[in-house]
């Protein structure tokens, strides 16, 4: 009678997990804070150093500015100093073709249903930077926006410019362990930690 009655109960818990997970659907953050129950994982809470160590001049400053200042040229640089300690093969057994096309990446000019759908999609829930708009203020002026907001596209589509305001992210560094003081012990995972403008996040 008790393995009937567990296994009942381990049926009847697949099939509630599997409509939870339907019901997360393109909501990341939803379907983490389920797997966490299923796990028991803990959500880790992130502090961040009283000091950092300049990589250069390898001084300690505890001043906000300066630290968040170094964060920043180690995240802007950290990719072409792990490039260039990369030592390159002794001979090139796969050699590459250099008479490809020159011009290989288009860009399709958008329209505003496509653009009304993209404001649809985008989770609600995200963080927020300052002074940027709320996603449901912008789900319900999407209407009016659409074909606002499409000119703008297709104009940077055309010109093959952008703004540079719009360029900027937001980048949280995440201590992976060891010293708190070493920017080398951070990393910031783009697809979870960038916070990006809300119309930035339409067009991209």
């Amino acid at each position: 009678m008790r393995n009937k009655v567990n296994h009942q109960l381990e049926i009847s818990k697949r099939k509630y997990y599997q409509s939870q997970f339907l019901e997360c659907g393109n909501d990341s953050a939803k379907m983490w804070k389920l797997s966490n129950t299923l796990t028991n994982s803990q959500v880790k809470t992130h502090s961040y150093p009283n000091k950092l160590l300049h990589p250069i001049n390898s001084q300690h400053t505890g001043n906000p500015e300066k630290m968040v200042n170094i964060f920043n040229e180690y995240f802007v640089t950290v990719g072409k100093h792990i490039v260039n300690s990369i030592t390159p093969p002794c001979s090139n057994k796969y050699p590459v073709a250099h008479n490809g096309p020159d011009h290989s990446f288009v860009l399709h000019e958008t329209f505003p249903e496509e653009v009304e759908a993209v404001i649809n999609r985008l989770l609600e829930c995200k963080s927020v930077r300052m002074n940027d708009i709320p996603m449901h203020i912008l789900k319900l002026c999407k209407n009016a926006l659409s074909t606002f907001l499409t000119q703008i596209f297709n104009h940077c589509i055309r010109k093959g410019t952008y703004p540079k305001s719009s360029k900027c992210a937001q980048v949280v560094p995440i201590h992976k362990g060891a010293k708190k003081d070493l920017c080398n012990n951070y990393s910031a995972k783009p697809q979870r930690l960038r916070i990006l403008p809300r119309l930035d996040q339409v067009s991209n």
